[in-house]
């Protein structure tokens, strides 16, 4: 997982990766079998208020070991939800 913030740090990113050892050019030794899972974040701090600031969180879904055809890659808009 990777997270970036905008200088202003009214942006993020954060990249959640998993791929095969067959997909993956930079695998050293063998990747966990690749299934389907829920993912949950828990935002806290500025990451948070962004995420508030913005209405929600847009995620998007690419499997690139597959080949892409429109819409690609597809794109929710999901609710930031308190705990």
């Amino acid at each position: 997982m990777v997270t970036r913030v905008s200088p202003d740090h009214n942006d993020f990113s954060i990249v959640l990766e998993k791929m095969t050892t067959k997909d993956s050019q930079c695998a050293r030794g063998a990747n966990p079998l690749v299934v389907s899972e829920d993912i949950v974040l828990q935002l806290k701090g500025g990451l948070l208020a962004a995420a508030r600031k913005a209405g929600g969180l847009r995620v998007w879904h690419v499997q690139a070991s597959a080949p892409c055809s429109p819409p690609c890659p597809c794109e929710l808009s999901l609710p930031v939800q308190p705990r």
